[in-house]
Protein backbone atom coordinates (compact mmCIF):
# COMPACT_ATOMS: atom_id res chain seq x y z
CA UNK A 1 0.00 0.00 0.00
CA UNK A 2 1.75 3.29 -1.23
CA UNK A 3 1.07 6.49 0.80
CA UNK A 4 -1.44 8.00 -0.91
CA UNK A 5 -3.59 4.89 -0.96
CA UNK A 6 -2.66 4.69 2.82
CA UNK A 7 -3.94 7.98 3.02
CA UNK A 8 -7.02 7.59 1.27
CA UNK A 9 -7.77 4.61 2.81
CA UNK A 10 -7.57 6.87 6.36
CA UNK A 11 -9.82 9.47 5.00
CA UNK A 12 -12.63 7.40 3.34
CA UNK A 13 -12.88 5.51 7.11
CA UNK A 14 -12.43 9.29 9.00
CA UNK A 15 -15.79 10.28 6.53
CA UNK A 16 -17.57 6.68 7.44
CA UNK A 17 -17.12 7.45 11.22
CA UNK A 18 -17.89 11.22 10.74
CA UNK A 19 -21.23 10.24 9.12
CA UNK A 20 -21.63 7.30 11.61
CA UNK A 21 -21.16 10.05 14.61
CA UNK A 22 -23.76 12.12 12.97
CA UNK A 23 -26.19 9.45 12.51
CA UNK A 24 -25.93 8.41 16.26
CA UNK A 25 -26.16 12.04 17.56
CA UNK A 26 -29.51 12.40 15.11
CA UNK A 27 -31.29 9.39 15.80
CA UNK A 28 -29.24 7.86 19.08
CA UNK A 29 -29.61 3.85 19.05
CA UNK A 30 -33.19 3.17 17.81
CA UNK A 31 -35.19 0.56 19.22
CA UNK A 32 -38.89 0.98 18.47
CA UNK A 33 -41.15 -0.05 16.69
CA UNK A 34 -39.24 -3.27 14.26
CA UNK A 35 -36.36 -3.11 16.34
CA UNK A 36 -38.53 -4.04 19.60
CA UNK A 37 -40.32 -6.97 17.52
CA UNK A 38 -36.43 -8.40 17.35
CA UNK A 39 -35.51 -7.92 20.68
CA UNK A 40 -38.89 -9.15 22.28
CA UNK A 41 -38.23 -12.59 19.90
CA UNK A 42 -34.97 -12.52 21.52
CA UNK A 43 -35.74 -12.30 24.62
CA UNK A 44 -38.86 -14.65 24.53
CA UNK A 45 -35.90 -17.33 22.98
CA UNK A 46 -33.83 -16.85 26.15
CA UNK A 47 -36.64 -17.16 28.69
CA UNK A 48 -37.71 -20.44 26.98
CA UNK A 49 -41.16 -18.95 25.79
CA UNK A 50 -41.28 -18.79 22.43
CA UNK A 51 -43.34 -20.12 19.24
CA UNK A 52 -41.49 -22.24 16.07
CA UNK A 53 -42.62 -18.97 14.02
CA UNK A 54 -41.47 -18.95 10.32
CA UNK A 55 -41.21 -15.41 11.34
CA UNK A 56 -38.59 -16.50 13.52
CA UNK A 57 -36.50 -19.04 11.39
CA UNK A 58 -36.51 -15.87 8.47
CA UNK A 59 -35.00 -13.73 10.60
CA UNK A 60 -32.56 -16.10 12.24
CA UNK A 61 -29.49 -14.48 11.25
CA UNK A 62 -30.50 -11.16 12.88
CA UNK A 63 -32.05 -12.67 16.03
CA UNK A 64 -29.33 -14.52 17.22
CA UNK A 65 -26.84 -12.22 17.64
CA UNK A 66 -29.87 -10.27 19.75
CA UNK A 67 -30.50 -14.00 21.44
CA UNK A 68 -26.74 -13.99 22.53
CA UNK A 69 -26.81 -10.55 23.65
CA UNK A 70 -29.79 -11.42 26.07
CA UNK A 71 -28.07 -14.34 27.39
CA UNK A 72 -25.30 -13.04 28.03
CA UNK A 73 -26.91 -10.40 29.72
CA UNK A 74 -25.51 -7.64 27.88
CA UNK A 75 -26.97 -4.31 27.13
CA UNK A 76 -28.84 -4.58 23.57
CA UNK A 77 -26.97 -1.56 22.79
CA UNK A 78 -24.43 -4.41 21.88
CA UNK A 79 -25.98 -4.46 18.69
CA UNK A 80 -25.11 -1.28 17.50
CA UNK A 81 -21.68 -2.27 17.65
CA UNK A 82 -22.11 -5.17 16.11
CA UNK A 83 -24.03 -3.30 12.94
CA UNK A 84 -20.82 -0.78 13.05
CA UNK A 85 -18.16 -3.36 12.80
CA UNK A 86 -20.26 -5.39 9.87
CA UNK A 87 -20.82 -1.87 8.09
CA UNK A 88 -17.05 -1.29 8.51
CA UNK A 89 -15.99 -4.64 6.94
CA UNK A 90 -18.27 -3.49 4.52
CA UNK A 91 -15.97 -0.58 4.02
CA UNK A 92 -14.11 -1.90 3.27
CA UNK A 93 -14.51 -5.17 0.95
CA UNK A 94 -16.57 -2.43 -0.88
CA UNK A 95 -13.18 -0.74 -1.21
CA UNK A 96 -11.33 -3.59 -2.19
CA UNK A 97 -14.06 -4.65 -4.90
CA UNK A 98 -13.64 -1.33 -6.57
CA UNK A 99 -10.22 -1.51 -6.43
CA UNK A 100 -10.15 -4.75 -8.35
CA UNK A 101 -12.70 -3.95 -10.84
CA UNK A 102 -12.05 0.17 -11.85
CA UNK A 103 -8.63 1.03 -13.36
CA UNK A 104 -9.38 5.03 -12.26
CA UNK A 105 -8.22 6.06 -8.70
CA UNK A 106 -10.59 8.52 -8.82
CA UNK A 107 -13.34 6.04 -9.51
CA UNK A 108 -12.68 3.96 -6.29
CA UNK A 109 -12.26 7.40 -4.23
CA UNK A 110 -15.69 8.96 -4.97
CA UNK A 111 -17.08 5.34 -5.08
CA UNK A 112 -15.49 4.78 -1.39
CA UNK A 113 -17.06 7.99 -0.39
CA UNK A 114 -20.13 7.60 -1.38
CA UNK A 115 -20.70 4.38 -0.05
CA UNK A 116 -19.18 5.64 3.19
CA UNK A 117 -21.48 8.61 3.38
CA UNK A 118 -24.93 7.37 1.70
CA UNK A 119 -27.41 8.20 3.72
CA UNK A 120 -29.69 5.64 2.13
CA UNK A 121 -27.30 3.07 3.57
CA UNK A 122 -25.32 4.63 5.94
CA UNK A 123 -28.21 5.57 8.64
CA UNK A 124 -29.84 2.55 8.77
CA UNK A 125 -26.58 1.31 11.16
CA UNK A 126 -28.31 3.34 13.98
CA UNK A 127 -31.74 1.34 14.09
CA UNK A 128 -31.39 -1.79 15.64
CA UNK A 129 -33.85 -2.85 12.62
CA UNK A 130 -32.80 -5.67 10.18
CA UNK A 131 -31.97 -3.40 7.31
CA UNK A 132 -28.11 -2.13 8.54
CA UNK A 133 -27.43 -5.74 9.35
CA UNK A 134 -28.10 -7.27 6.22
CA UNK A 135 -27.15 -4.11 4.18
CA UNK A 136 -23.58 -4.93 5.56
CA UNK A 137 -24.30 -8.71 5.16
CA UNK A 138 -25.11 -8.32 1.57
CA UNK A 139 -22.06 -6.64 0.72
CA UNK A 140 -19.95 -9.13 2.53
CA UNK A 141 -21.55 -11.90 1.05
CA UNK A 142 -21.36 -9.91 -2.36
CA UNK A 143 -17.28 -10.18 -1.86
CA UNK A 144 -17.10 -13.46 -0.95
CA UNK A 145 -18.83 -14.44 -4.19
CA UNK A 146 -16.85 -12.67 -6.70
CA UNK A 147 -13.76 -13.57 -4.64
CA UNK A 148 -12.84 -9.51 -4.75
CA UNK A 149 -11.36 -10.24 -7.73
CA UNK A 150 -13.21 -10.09 -11.44
CA UNK A 151 -14.50 -13.47 -12.94
CA UNK A 152 -17.22 -14.82 -14.97
CA UNK A 153 -19.62 -15.37 -11.77
CA UNK A 154 -19.56 -11.62 -10.89
CA UNK A 155 -19.66 -10.25 -14.36
CA UNK A 156 -23.07 -12.71 -14.62
CA UNK A 157 -24.78 -10.86 -11.26
CA UNK A 158 -23.90 -7.64 -12.61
Amino acid sequence: MNVSVKWTTIFIWLIWLIFQAYWLARFGIYQNEEAAVYINIAQQIVSGDWSHSIHYWLYSGYILPLVIIKWMELPIECMYVIQLALSFIALNLFMEMLKNYCNSSVAVFLGSLLFASCPVFQSWNAYLYTDGFFGSITVIALYAVAGGKPNGKMLSLM
